[in-house]
């Protein structure tokens, strides 16, 4: 491997993780937020979680310097920041295949699979939407999630599920 690349590569890695040991105020995690859901692409499946890590196909999206840095945030900063734009139905410039393009609260409940490798439709309440079947794009996990996220207490629900997720991880530490 070229030496130039294997510098590289330990530069952008050292990056990371002193970019993770950060606290972040709101206005700087606004900016990362808004750097994430502005960026053009697919997720190619890459938003759910299988065999217990993040993705599938794994989509180039999520490899991009951008999607790295957020998601290297420190989780106390950034979950329950995440947590927060649940209810957002504004829509962002991410695909998700192979339909639509993703709803910022939907973006933000596939950064929390990405945290915590873990399905929103794994979570206790919503395990019903695991294994339902779909029929095309108005009926898939979705536009299942965009039902949720877009009526006040079903986001709401979905909220306080996450917030257990988070506090049940923060106990484990």
């Amino acid at each position: 491997m070229p030496r130039l690349l294997i510098i590289t590569l330990l530069a952008f890695s050292f990056q990371l993780q002193v970019h993770a040991q950060q606290k972040y105020s709101r206005k700087d995690l606004d900016s990362a937020w808004t750097s994430l859901k502005q960026l053009s692409g697919c997720l190619t499946g890459g938003q759910n979680v299988h065999n217990g890590r993040a993705g599938g196909e794994r989509s180039a999206l999520t490899y991009l310097p951008q999607w790295q840095k957020f998601l290297s945030i420190d989780r106390d900063s950034l979950a329950p920041f995440l947590i927060r734009q649940i209810a957002d139905t504004d829509s962002t410039n991410t695909h998700t295949c192979p339909c639509y393009v993703a709803k910022e609260g939907e973006l933000a409940i596939y950064c929390l699979h990405a945290i915590y490798l873990q399905n929103w439709y794994e979570l206790p309440e919503f395990k019903k939407y695991k294994n339902k079947e779909g029929s095309g794009c108005s009926d898939t996990h979705q536009s299942w999630l965009w039902e949720i996220i877009g009526d006040p207490k079903s986001a709401q629900k979905m909220k306080n599920a996450w917030t257990a997720v988070y506090t049940k991880s923060k106990k484990g530490k």
